[in-house]
């Protein structure tokens, strides 16, 4: 399958929009997608938003977190796609995001430290 190279643009253009309800938006977006995209599309989504959420409030950052939780594929992906994600403060996740990004690493195999 494949949301094909336009969709992808137009999604990332709102995961990476100066407007909150934007990146929300895109983050819900992507989860709706979820088994839409092809291995490309969905490791580029991943990518993205992981590095999104570094930067992202506390709403935006939970929708981020969960739909990089939804598309995430351990067979085609690694733990280097979600590393921005791994740097965030674990102090400034709450629980849940924190379970989300327990979550990602259980997935690989890892626990985070």
């Amino acid at each position: 399958m494949s949301i094909g190279r336009e969709r992808l643009g137009e999604l990332l253009a709102l995961i990476v929009s100066e407007k909150p309800a934007d990146r929300v938006e895109g983050a819900d977006t992507v989860r709706d997608w979820a088994g839409s995209f092809s291995a490309f599309e969905a490791r580029v989504v991943v990518r993205v938003l992981a590095v999104a959420a570094t930067v992202e409030e506390r709403d935006g950052r939970e929708a981020q977190l969960l739909a990089i939780l939804t598309v995430f594929d351990p067979r085609t992906m690694t733990r280097d796609d979600i590393a921005p994600v791994l740097d965030i403060d674990p102090d400034r996740l709450d629980r849940g995001e924190r379970e989300y990004v327990n979550d990602l690493l259980e997935s690989l195999g890892w626990k985070q430290s």
